[in-house]
């Protein structure tokens, strides 16, 4: 299995446009080889941050995902509302290795860390 952990900062007015986004991305993911779940949840300590855990079955699926043009499309509709850079966290614990990737606010080029398991 391979995890995807989303955290993603909005305003009130993308907040009220989560929900109808949320469902949109929904459809298109729920068609994608290799998912297996997707949900969601407002985080009750940091107002304005919604996450969003997603399942597949492996990292080439996730990323296959990650890489069409529709995943872009649809994180782009979220960037008039951010008030704050998101970020993705993927933990892959057949190969042991979680990545978490910085999505600036700015647009520009993502912050990529590799973690490694320590024994």
């Amino acid at each position: 299995m391979y995890y995807v952990h989303v955290r993603h900062h909005l305003n009130h007015e993308g907040l009220k446009h989560f929900n109808t986004w949320y469902q949109k991305v929904h459809s298109f993911i729920s068609r994608q080889p290799g998912y297996i779940s997707m949900n969601s949840y407002f985080d009750q300590y940091d107002t304005g941050c919604v996450h969003i855990d997603l399942e597949f079955e492996n990292k080439e699926k996730a990323m296959a995902w990650a890489n069409t043009q529709i995943h872009q499309d649809l994180v782009d509709e979220l960037n008039p509302y951010r008030i704050k850079e998101s970020d993705a966290l993927h933990n892959d614990p057949e190969h042991r290795e979680t990545t978490l990737y910085i999505v600036p606010i700015d647009g520009s080029d993502l912050i990529i860390t590799k973690l490694e398991y320590k024994e």
